[in-house]
């Protein structure tokens, strides 16, 4: 049985959102995934990125947010997990950020797949380009988090994200264990 995973950043409120979101869903009734890491999403007074992107679809949701949206405080900013299955637990990590005023998480849940138990782990790393240190402290903390959340002897965790660096970096070495 495959299993379909999309990740997807949906960038906040940032360009003509109302034209995006109809996109959005239309990809997501096309394609038809089975689990969805999403980052960058807005939740708060008059909005609601995930219920409009997700409602009448049947999916199951956890979100954590990340902290306030620097734009609107009055909003939250974080990353949402949705899957075709139940959620049987979840758990927020947060990143390490150093300096940096904006705060990062990685939220991760374990669903009641066909195959069995899945962890399965949505994040956004530090967007500054000059950050690649602290994305570097960011990939060390959560690879030990999506190990220690893995089903014993089941499905591979699965890991996704904006990870805002270049295949190239450090961080990205890492994550592919080359580095």
């Amino acid at each position: 049985m495959p299993i379909k995973v999309l990740s997807l950043n949906v960038w906040n409120h940032e360009g003509p959102w109302p034209e995006r979101a109809k996109l959005i869903r239309a990809w997501l009734d096309r394609l038809e995934p089975d689990l969805i890491g999403f980052q960058e999403v807005l939740r708060g007074p008059g909005i609601d990125q995930l219920r409009e992107l997700l409602d009448g679809r049947g999916y199951h949701v956890e979100y954590a947010p990340a902290g306030p949206f620097w734009l609107d405080e009055s909003l939250e900013f974080g990353n949402a997990a949705a899957n075709r299955w139940p959620i049987t637990e979840h758990e927020v990590l947060t990143l390490p950020r150093r300096s940096f005023a904006d705060s990062c998480v990685a939220l991760s849940i374990t669903t009641e797949s066909p195959l069995g138990p899945i962890s399965f782990t949505t994040t956004h790393l530090m967007y500054y380009g000059h950050a690649g240190w602290v994305r570097e402290l960011q990939v060390r903390e959560l690879a030990g988090f999506v190990l220690r959340r893995r089903p014993r002897g089941g499905f591979p965790p699965i890991l996704c994200g904006d990870f805002n660096a270049r295949p190239e970096s450090g961080e990205i070495r890492f994550m592919r264990g080359l580095q």
